[in-house]
């Protein structure tokens, strides 16, 4: 056998020495905190100068450090109001292994507050906010202290006086006083508001819209209440429009308790173009693009143009934007477009152009009201027919959920009416209800419940009559996966279905996160369109799926089976927000 050379052998001697260094210098000390809560032993861990010591730290630092624990351990517990504590403490070296600390704690009573202040006084002493502050604090007299209380008070006191504009308020008596002896704490926080100050000049200097429009976007006028809030939401505003690339907005203070606010707007980038690539299951491959003149005039004025090409549809539209009287919120839209459509469902040549008005009511609820007027042909039994309708129509829709790209919680509800008048310009006359709604709700920390719901009703003398756009149809994506798109219901001659005048659909789905961007799904749908008798036996299939969220969005594989069918599955692909 050879002999490694000699400086193998230092070398692997070095490295194992390194590595037993590093070993040893990288363990961590056993600090053993018994007999409260992990609240209060991770408290008092972080006011121990031991339990930084790692396990060759030389035997007389460790006992140095030890034997100075209880003061620091007393400080970890005094927050939680526990004053009194009787601490145990044993060290140990055992042989090999690395040192051991032990602390067994008996806590006691705990300080109560015997004496309690809390108030509100000058200006702000009626703002339902700041009482509000004092009904929930959990400081109350005969209860045990914690400190943490305490200062969170005195915080939310003092941010609340400045988002409500009492920029000179200060403490009247702010006190926390213990009496170890007698297990007794006396607390105080008087918070003397001062003068509210209120709105005073607005300046606003735009590159880009006319000054009056941006005015417009201010939900406060000189001498309101001052608020942080107002502020917010003014930046908040400004940026959704999409017109500037810089928003500044600054406020002064001044003598006489007014603020004054400055907005300097710098423009952004005017035009935008767009191109992109789909697929779907109802749809086949999608190719889309679009440009938008984000702002046309100084009054705001915007310009959307789209067109989209598919193997069942292609379709142009022009979308000419007015902003409204709070133009962060509303718009007006003059609309036009024209599509093609050929599908197993409808065969259709629509013009159409309208007038749509948007507004936000709040952050959850919106509307649309709209007027539009239609030239449709369409061909019916092998036979082509035209229609001219003008359609009023009014949406409500509601929204809320806990996350934008994978709520555990959230619910949609919509509400849509809208009809013709043979009367009005139509070749038909038709009333149309329908009212849709979809809610996730969490199972555990890893699945989730997704029920859907769209229920439809149409009142007419001849549904003949009545254009295929305005029609119900189901099947597909978004409907009874286990059937092709918009193929449920009756048929013409030609295999294309009918549409109906009543629609019900459903759908249960639970999906589990299997990584951070996959889920695995199972899934039953039902639904149908037809007349009184759609109740009676509705069509219905089950399926599976897998889902993936994607930086540009949640994309869904699913497998669904039909129950009619003897054999034979659907495969769907598809994509969009879960809400």
């Amino acid at each position: 056998m050879i002999a490694e050379p000699r400086w193998k052998l230092l070398l692997r001697g070095c490295l194992m020495v390194a590595v037993a260094s590093l070993w040893s210098g990288l363990a961590a000390a056993d600090v053993v905190i018994r007999g409260v809560s992990d609240e209060v032993a991770e408290n008092v861990l972080a006011h121990l100068r031991l339990d930084d010591e790692p396990c060759d730290t030389a035997n007389e630092r460790i006992r140095f450090r030890f034997d100075r624990s209880e003061s620091q351990i007393h400080r970890g517990l005094e927050p939680f109001g526990l004053y009194g504590a009787e601490v145990s403490a044993t060290l140990e070296f055992p042989d090999g292994a690395c040192w051991r600390a032990t602390f067994d704690i008996t806590a006691g009573a705990p300080v109560v507050i015997t004496e309690l202040e809390l108030a509100v006084v000058g200006d702000g002493s009626t703002e339902p906010a700041f009482q509000a502050l004092l009904d929930k604090s959990r400081l109350k007299l005969s209860v045990p202290l914690i400190h943490s209380d305490y200062e969170a008070l005195k915080a939310e006191l003092s941010f609340t006086a400045r988002e409500l504009g009492f920029f000179d308020a200060r403490f009247e008596r702010r006190e926390l006083r213990v009496t170890p002896d007698t297990l007794s704490a006396t607390v105080a926080l008087v918070l003397d508001t001062g003068p509210r100050y209120h709105f005073g000049d607005l300046s606003i200097e735009s590159e880009v819209l006319d000054p009056q429009l941006v005015r417009r976007y201010v939900e406060f006028k000189p001498g309101n209440p001052y608020e942080q809030s107002a502020i917010r939401k003014l930046r908040s505003g400004l940026a959704r429009g999409e017109y500037f690339s810089t928003i500044n907005v600054t406020t002064q203070r001044n003598a006489d308790f007014s603020v004054d606010v400055d907005v300097k707007l710098g423009a952004g980038r005017r035009v935008r173009y767009g191109i992109g690539l789909g697929y779907g299951t109802d749809t086949g491959p999608i190719v889309s693009s679009d440009m938008v003149v984000r702002w046309l005039n100084l009054r705001g004025h915007r310009l959307e143009l789209d067109a989209q090409a598919s193997e069942v549809q292609q379709s142009f539209s022009a979308d000419y934007r007015i902003p409204g009287k709070r133009p962060q919120r509303d718009w007006y839209s003059i609309y036009g477009g024209l599509s093609w459509r050929d599908s197993d469902a409808i065969e259709s040549k629509t013009r159409k152009i309208g007038g749509r008005e948007t507004r936000f009511h709040t952050s959850r609820w919106r509307s649309n009201r709209f007027l539009e007027y239609a030239q449709e042909d369409y061909r019916v039994d092998d036979v082509w027919r035209q229609t001219v309708t003008l359609v009023p129509g009014y949406t409500l829709t509601y929204l809320v959920a806990n996350a934008a790209d994978r709520p555990t919680l959230g619910l949609r509800l919509g509400a849509e009416v809208l009809g013709a008048s043979e009367a009005v310009v139509a070749d038909s006359t038709f009333l149309r209800l329908r009212a849709f709604g979809k809610t996730i709700l969490p199972l555990t920390p890893r699945a989730r419940l997704l029920l859907r719901g769209e229920a439809g009703f149409t009142t007419t003398d001849d549904f003949d009559a009545v254009p295929p756009t305005w029609r119900f149809y189901a099947g597909g994506d978004n409907s009874v996966r286990g059937y092709a798109y918009q193929s449920l219901g009756e048929v013409d001659v030609s295999g294309r279905a009918l549409g109906g005048e009543r629609l019900i659909t459903g759908s249960a789905e639970v999906d589990w996160r299997l990584t951070e961007s996959w889920s695995a799904a199972v899934f039953a749908d039902a639904g149908d369109v037809g007349d009184d008798t759609l109740l009676e036996d509705l069509p219905w299939s089950v399926g599976l799926g897998i889902r993936w969220y994607s930086p540009l969005g949640p994309i869904r594989v699913d497998v669904a089976f039909p129950q009619e069918q003897k054999s034979g599955f659907r495969l769907h692909i598809s994509m969009g927000p879960d809400l």
